[in-house]
């Protein structure tokens, strides 16, 4: 007869090797420091990230990887807080299209709240070129990309922070110019 410790014991026993399997296929840390909202996204070979940076300058560092193991800081979008802008740059949402790199990001407009910016450049590396907000709603926009319908329109869908301030938080969808500097038509909550 086994006593209620020797089961304790067992059921440890297992719990250990269970944990000790798992950890040993987890993925290991391949970038040291704090980078949160990552993007990425692959141009030809090589591979493009950038994160948040909140309140630092400059703002979203340009990482360049040939592996997804072995990263590099390149440049960063912004060097100098844009005009519109003064604090809380998150979420930038890399995107390449027709030969061009785009960021999607949200920033807080000065006197007002968060909006959903937009930057370019002719390389990923830069320089950016700042074309300010592209939506700015009363409790604030954030984590926006580009998409694409089936017919190959051009959106720009994005979160309302209203849970930031204890309301429903919607998603929406709006056509986005092939330029990519503002919106067009009716905005449409997704959901």
């Amino acid at each position: 007869m086994i006593c209620k410790n020797e089961n304790m014991y067992r059921a440890f026993l297992g719990l250990v090797i269970i944990l000790n399997y798992s950890f040993s296929d987890a993925q290991q840390l391949v970038l040291r420091g704090d980078y949160p909202d990552p993007s990425v996204i692959k141009i030809g070979t090589t591979y493009w990230a950038s994160a948040t940076t909140s309140n630092w300058m400059p703002a979203y560092p340009i990482l360049k990887s040939k592996d997804l193991v072995n990263w590099k800081t390149v440049s960063h979008v912004f060097m100098k807080l844009p005009a519109w802008a003064d604090y809380y740059f998150w979420a930038p949402e890399l995107s390449y299209d027709n030969g061009k790199v785009y960021v999607y990001y949200a920033a807080h407009k000065k006197g007002g709240n968060l909006c959903v910016g937009v930057a370019s450049a002719k390389k990923p590396e830069g320089p950016y070129t700042d074309h300010g907000p592209l939506i700015c709603q009363e409790v604030g926009s954030i984590d926006a990309f580009p998409m694409r319908d089936e017919n190959g329109k051009l959106f720009l869908v994005w979160k309302e922070d209203a849970n930031s301030v204890g309301k429903p938080t919607p998603i929406w969808a709006q056509q986005l110019n092939e330029e990519r500097t503002r919106l067009v038509g009716e905005k449409k909550e997704l959901f």
